[in-house]
């Protein structure tokens, strides 16, 4: 819970492909990390036109304009983060109203104290979640690293903050091969 008492919610993209199909997911979680919500796209199949049509920009296509998108307007527990596990994936920024920050595993030291975060680059830090884990690394959008780091740490999230994001590529990959 933040410090209002208000449970804290954080979203999980992830987009999915396998041999030309493609899908998107959402997981919505508590500070816990226990899910409240799971929505996914349907199976995107690109035509042989479509394949030759986009060529290159097909992927970045599906993901911007058919997956993330739809997924923003179908969850209901809106999240107060929005978390992305590529770099290419924070463009999820337009389409939210909330921070979407690149967060990864890192094989920095940790920090002394639950809280506790550096800068490492300008829109780069590591934070210190939990202490028993390295600290993650956080890509933040531009001119608002501060402003989420803080995000971040006045959450007050537990445990192992990255590991969601394996959930959710499991479940897309069930869905994807049609194993549910």
């Amino acid at each position: 819970m933040d410090k209002g008492g208000k449970m804290s919610l954080v979203a999980y993209f992830k987009m999915y492909s396998e041999k030309d199909s493609y899908l998107g997911g959402m997981m919505i979680v508590d500070e816990r990390g226990i899910p409240l919500e799971f929505k996914y796209t349907d199976i995107i199949n690109p035509s042989k036109l479509q394949k030759i049509l986009y060529g290159d920009v097909l992927e970045k296509y599906l993901k911007e304009e058919v997956i993330m998108g739809n997924l923003v307007e179908k969850i209901e527990n809106k999240p107060d983060i929005y978390f992305v596990d590529k770099l290419e994936n924070q463009v999820l920024e337009k389409f939210v109203d909330v921070g979407v920050v690149v967060i990864r595993d890192s094989q920095n030291q940790a920090l002394e104290n639950i809280g506790e975060f550096q800068f490492i680059k300008e829109n780069e830090a590591i934070i210190q979640i939990d202490e028993r884990q390295s600290p993650v690394k956080a890509i933040l959008e531009d001119n608002r690293g501060d402003e989420l780091v803080n995000k971040i740490i006045s959450l007050n999230l537990e445990g192992n903050i990255i590991e969601p994001f394996e959930r959710v590529e499991e479940a897309l990959r069930l869905i994807c091969k049609g194993d549910l």
